[in-house]
């Protein structure tokens, strides 16, 4: 998925307010982001992206004119937000979404060794990190019963 917004840029180094993309679900996700001044007065600016992590923490990435993040497997709605430093400027910005397949954000070894811990060593971020990877949801992956099986005996030991 791809499109367009334009976003304010208000000026004197003020950002101005979060203006959302539209919604990613599933995942994850690369996102790519750039920009350009659609102002006829020339003028210099910055920005940042919102989004969430493969962690599920929230993270604030500069946007200098061009970002890229790796999103997280889940449902949420990124936004941009700029300021220019002069004069206040309109800025167009062109996002694209592109599916990141057979991948676990780069935790393929993070999930394995969260497996092979006791429940009692392991936290509930990382058992959603295991809920949250393709084995788990994908029937016929090598590691798919094993990680039903111990998120659903984690919280069971867990008494959720």
């Amino acid at each position: 998925m791809q499109g367009r917004i334009d976003v304010w840029a208000p000026p004197s180094g003020v950002y101005g307010p979060w203006q959302r993309l539209p919604f990613a679900a599933g995942g994850p996700f690369r996102l790519s982001v750039s920009t350009e001044s659609t102002s006829n007065v020339e003028g210099t600016y910055d920005g940042l992206l919102r989004y969430y992590d493969c962690d599920d923490r929230q993270v604030k990435t500069p946007v200098n004119p061009d970002a890229t993040a790796l999103l997280g497997s889940s449902v949420q709605q990124p936004a941009v937000r700029f300021r220019a430093h002069l004069q206040g400027q309109m800025i167009l910005v062109t996002y694209r979404y592109v599916a990141v397949e057979n991948a676990l954000c780069g935790e393929d070894e993070a999930v394995r060794e969260t497996l092979s811990r006791p429940f009692s060593a392991v936290s509930e971020r990382d058992v959603r990190r295991v809920m949250r990877s393709d084995g788990y949801w994908t029937a016929g992956h090598p590691d798919h019963e094993r990680m039903q099986a111990f998120a659903a005996g984690w919280y069971r030991a867990a008494g959720r």
